[in-house]
């Protein structure tokens, strides 16, 4: 298998939104009087809108209707809005430049796909939206990870075929995501020993593009 394209994960692998959306979700448990257990932020990752409020309500659900469900994700969403807002270049995480750079030498297509329909805005204010060919979000493709719709859809955009696609994830729905599209895996962060990735590593300092394959010219 020749790999011609890399599509990266937004939160916590290209930028720090991930935070953001953990403060987020924080703020509206708290405002609820709901528990925000140890291992919720992980299950989180990845993840809908909806699924994540579903389990953060966790044995909570029914005493919320669908009108106040909406108002809930409205609030959260609010919240974590105003962080994006102030995002800067600086948001950008570590080896996220280098690597891309690496990439667009080798002459590697780049996208983005993300289950956040915010996805874009972050990309936006942290200066990477213009060094990406194709970014899908939540807006895109409704059926959120572990479906492979998001990464469909982006190999589609970049005009390459899904099995061609090399996906970097953090997150263990975007990991099922990427193998149920018939992609391999580079799993950072939380990722980084899952057996199925093919590359893992804490971060994309330690990855280089020579690592997933390419010899970097720069």
């Amino acid at each position: 298998m020749t790999t011609k394209a890399v599509i990266f994960d937004v939160d916590g692998v290209l930028v720090r939104t991930d935070a953001m959306h953990e403060r987020a979700w924080r703020a509206l448990a708290e405002r609820e009087g709901l528990p925000f257990p140890d291992g919720l932020p992980d299950k989180l990752r990845g993840v809908s809108r909806e699924r994540s409020l579903e389990l953060l309500l966790g044995s909570a659900n029914d005493r919320y209707t669908n009108e106040q469900r909406v108002e809930l994700m409205h609030y959260k969403n609010e919240l974590f809005l105003a962080e994006v807002r102030a995002m800067t270049p600086a948001d950008v995480l570590p080896g996220v430049r280098e690597l891309i750079a690496e990439l667009k030498n080798a002459g590697i297509k780049l996208a983005a796909a993300s289950a956040s329909r915010n996805a874009r805005r972050g990309l936006d204010r942290t200066d990477l939206a213009s060094s990406l060919d194709a970014i899908i979000d939540g807006n895109d493709a409704p059926l959120a990870k572990p479906n492979p719709q998001c990464f469909l859809l982006t190999a589609q955009a970049l005009g390459v075929a899904p099995t061609n696609c090399m996906v970097v994830e953090d997150a263990p729905a975007g990991v099922d995501a990427a193998i149920n599209a018939g992609m391999v895996v580079v799993g950072v962060g939380p990722c980084e020993s899952d057996p199925r990735v093919a590359v893992g590593a804490p971060s994309l300092v330690e990855i280089s593009a020579q690592a997933l394959g390419w010899p970097s010219r720069l």
